[in-house]
């Protein structure tokens, strides 16, 4: 049972990051918003339930995605995985699940047989929280409409040719993009890049929760099909002059506009190493997107780049960051992921504590230290915990203390830079609080003195930051 209505700091995760109390302060006050949107309706399949804050009548899809993930890190206090089955309980019975449903009647807002979905990611969530918690009883019950839903997106958002379209670029969830037109409803005849890295990193995910599962054929199933869609996204997206994945329209053409899209690959772990590379070149270009405040989901370059944000033309945006340092991480790239991070989270602290409200926005401003200004030309949507809170809670677990939790293994890797004695108290491992900590030590490559407080068997594996392979 989720004491929502209960919880206090003592009951959280604890970061210990001496000298950090900024962020540590964020912290709380993020995982505090984030109770204020535990929400309940009677009538759903789970009746309380993550509401992002975006619209009182809706829930959407790809916000609720991203609330799992950080809401996994308090798994038994908010209901952020069991938000993801209201989505799964309106599946239709050929797989489809809509971009969002209506709370009241729970409706599709967008029925078929026009439709309209959000990037397809509830396969990588479940195997995010299936790694923290091990709940192999979910596993098995959410594994059926995850292969339907996957399955329906082949058949009904690739072409012939091989590419995959969202409806329009809202349907991506990056609005007011330019890759292409917003509301033509067949995808201007554009091939995206970010739908096409998500059904790999679909398969990828589902291939490992079938492993999980003991399905080893289904396993080997969607590796396979992993390998065939990260194939075709790497034949056909990866423009070499450029070095840098693009859309591209069904006559050949890339559309050659250089957005947070295109770095979908790497969390998919579809980008060979060659092309890792040439992204992170890319992000750590001044010119493209390191930008003061990371990471601009337009580049810098582009004409239609804006200093406030604009929404999607520069706008920092939390699921596009947290993507993009996953996928460094994922790639070997620690380093750069955590650096990212730190400007990130201090942009973040900056904000909250300088702009009114002090809270957190749905965007941020690549240049300014201020939300950004939307599409229409106001202030985008203030205490915005919907995917905001991945900065202060997520990223500050995974990139600024640099932990991994594996449950079913009972393993956590640490990977770690900091030199003054840090680690965590009330870690959630499965069904059990862990404490960690690793004491002072004078230079990164130094193994600290580690001291492990668990009810349960734990194997630690702290690797120091000189083992980070690339920079």
């Amino acid at each position: 049972m989720h004491k929502h209505g209960h919880t206090t700091p003592s009951d959280l995760p604890r970061p210990i990051l001496p000298g950090r109390a900024d962020w540590l302060e964020l912290y709380d006050f993020a995982w505090e918003l984030a109770r204020r949107h535990v929400t309940e309706q009677p009538g759903l399949a789970a009746p309380c339930f993550m509401d992002e804050g975006f619209d009182p009548e809706k829930v959407w899809q790809w916000d609720t995605c991203f609330m799992a993930l950080f809401c996994r890190y308090a798994h038994d206090l908010y209901p952020g995985i069991e938000s993801l089955d209201n989505f799964y309980a309106a599946q239709k019975a050929d797989g489809y699940i809509a971009m969002s449903h209506v709370l009241a009647t729970g409706e599709d807002s967008y029925p078929l047989p026009w439709g309209r979905i959000n990037p397809p990611l509830l396969s990588w969530v479940e195997w995010e929280y299936f790694q923290v918690t091990g709940d192999t009883a979910r596993l098995a019950r959410v594994l059926p409409p995850l292969l339907r839903y996957d399955e329906w997106v082949e058949k009904n958002r690739r072409r012939e040719d091989g590419s995959y379209w969202f409806a329009d670029c809202g349907s991506s969830g990056m609005d007011n993009s330019p890759r292409t037109a917003r509301h033509d409803h067949h995808g201007a005849e554009t091939g995206f890049i970010d739908l096409a890295a998500q059904q790999a990193l679909s398969a990828l995910s589902l291939a490992r929760l079938a492993a999980a599962a003991g399905q080893t054929a289904l396993a080997g199933s969607c590796r396979q099909q992993h390998r065939e869609r990260a194939a075709y996204l790497n034949a056909n997206l990866w423009n070499r002059r450029h070095q840098f994945y693009y859309d591209r329209h069904t006559d050949g053409n890339f559309v050659n506009c250089k957005t947070a899209a295109s770095f979908w690959p790497l969390l998919a772990e579809a980008a060979p190493p060659e092309q890792a590379a040439a992204l992170a070149a890319h992000l750590e270009n001044p010119q493209e997107f390191n930008r003061p405040n990371p990471v601009p989901s337009l580049a810098y370059d582009e004409c239609n780049y804006r200093d406030d944000g604009g929404y999607w033309l520069g706008g920092v945006w939390a699921p596009t960051n947290y993507m993009i340092v996953n996928g460094l991480r994922k790639n070997g790239r620690r380093a750069l992921a955590r650096r990212i991070a730190v400007r990130y989270l201090d942009l973040l602290y900056r904000v909250w504590k300088n702009c009114e409200p002090h809270t957190l926005w749905e965007c941020y401003a690549p240049e300014l230290d201020a939300p950004a200004i939307n599409e229409h030309g106001r202030r985008c949507r203030p205490d915005f915990v919907g995917w905001t809170g991945l900065g202060p809670i997520a990223m500050l677990l995974e990139d600024i203390l640099g932990l991994e939790i594996d449950y079913p293994n009972r393993v956590i890797t640490w990977h770690s830079e900091i030199l003054e004695p840090h680690g965590v108290d009330n870690l959630r491992f499965g069904p059990h609080r862990v404490s960690l900590r690793a004491s002072a030590r004078r230079h990164a490559g130094e193994m600290p003195e580690l001291t492990v407080n668990a009810p349960c068997p734990l194997e630690l594996r702290f690797v120091p930051a000189a083992a980070l392979t690339k920079p």
